[in-house]
C-alpha cells in the first residue's frame, strides 16, 4: 500500500532508541533507506517512489553502492591544530619546514591554512615542544581518516562491489596479506579474538 509507506517513519519516536542527534534526523535517514531500497533515488518523495517500484520497470541506471545524504555528516577538515601550549618561540621551525608554506605567524602565534595544509605532519615533527596535536580517528570520533584508512576503504568498497558484480552474499570484505579476501559471515563470527581492555581506558581518556 504505497500511500501508507510514509506511516514506516512515524514508528521512529523520541522513547525508541536511535543513534543520530535528534528523531527528525534518524526519520530523514529512514527515509533514504526506504528510497534506496525501493529502487528509487534518496532524494524521491517515499510514495511517490513506492507507486513507482510497483507501476514501473526496475531503474537499472542507479549506483550500486550509493551515499544516503541524510546520514553523511562528511568528513572533518582537521588533523593538525595549533593548541594554547604553543611557546611563541623565534626559530619558527613549524613554519619554515612545512614544504606547502601553509603556516604563518599571526600574533606571536602559529596559524595552519586548512587550504594549504596536505597532513603530512612535519609541523608536528619539527615543533619542539610537540604543541600540535593529531587526532587520533580510531579513538576519537570525529577524527579525519589517515592516508592508509583511505586507501583501505576504496580496496574493501571496490571488493565490496566486485562480491556483488559474482553474485556473492554472505561475506564479509577483509585484507589478509595485502589481499583482500572475501570471509563468510558465519566464519566471521566464529572467531575468538582476544581484545585488549587498556583500550577502553584510552577511549575514555581521549574522547570527547
Amino acid at each position: 500500500m504505497p500511500d501508507h509507506v510514509y506511516d514506516i517513519l512515524q514508528e521512529v519516536r523520541e522513547d525508541t532508541p536511535r543513534y543520530r542527534c535528534c528523531v527528525y534526523k534518524e526519520r530523514a535517514v529512514l527515509k533514504n533507506r526506504i528510497d534506496m531500497a525501493l529502487g528509487q533515488e534518496c532524494s524521491s518523495n517515499i510514495i511517490e517512489a513506492a507507486k513507482l517500484t510497483l507501476n514501473e520497470p526496475e531503474r537499472t541506471d542507479l549506483p550500486i553502492i550509493d551515499v544516503l545524504p541524510a546520514a553523511c555528516d562528511q568528513c572533518p577538515i582537521d588533523a593538525y591544530y595549533v593548541t594554547d601550549m604553543c611557546r611563541h618561540c623565534i626559530t619558527h621551525k613549524c613554519m619554515n619546514n612545512c614544504p606547502k608554506k601553509a603556516i604563518s605567524i599571526i600574533q606571536d602565534r602559529a596559524f595552519i591554512d586548512k587550504t594549504k595544509c596536505i597532513e603530512c605532519g612535519r609541523c608536528k615533527q619539527m615543533c619542539p615542544y610537540d604543541v600540535r596535536v593529531s587526532i587520533l580517528g580510531h579513538l576519537q570520533r570525529g577524527g579525519r581518516p589517515t592516508a592508509h584508512d583511505r586507501i583501505l576503504a576504496s580496496r574493501t568498497g571496490v571488493g565490496a562491489i566486485d562480491a556483488i558484480m559474482q553474485g556473492q552474499r554472505n561475506v564479509m570484505v577483509g585484507v589478509r596479506n595485502n589481499e583482500v579476501v572475501y570471509v563468510p559471515l558465519s566464519e566471521a563470527i566464529r572467531s575468538d579474538k582476544p581484545f585488549d581492555k587498556k583500550l577502553i581506558t584510552v577511549l575514555d581518556e581521549l574522547s570527547i
